[in-house]
């Protein structure tokens, strides 16, 4: 079962958020999903592909959202 009926441009998808003070906004919890999406892309439908990523940063925190495509 996929997270969202219809989701970004009409593709079922989950939606992955992570939040981070802006100082610790780096390293593998924040670019660990892009990192394995440039060099794995999604194996052939094994592994979930990275949709996009979009960001927003206030004076203490950033924030990123990150759409997974789910399903086949």
């Amino acid at each position: 079962m996929c997270g969202l009926e219809g989701g970004a441009a009409g593709v079922p998808a989950w939606l992955r958020l992570v939040a981070a003070p802006v100082a610790k906004a780096s390293g593998k919890l924040w670019d660990g999903a892009t990192d394995a999406q440039r060099v794995f892309g999604d194996l052939d439908g094994r592994r979930p592909a990275l949709l996009g990523v979009h960001g927003a940063v206030n004076d203490t925190s950033a924030y990123r959202e990150l759409p997974t495509k789910c399903g086949s």
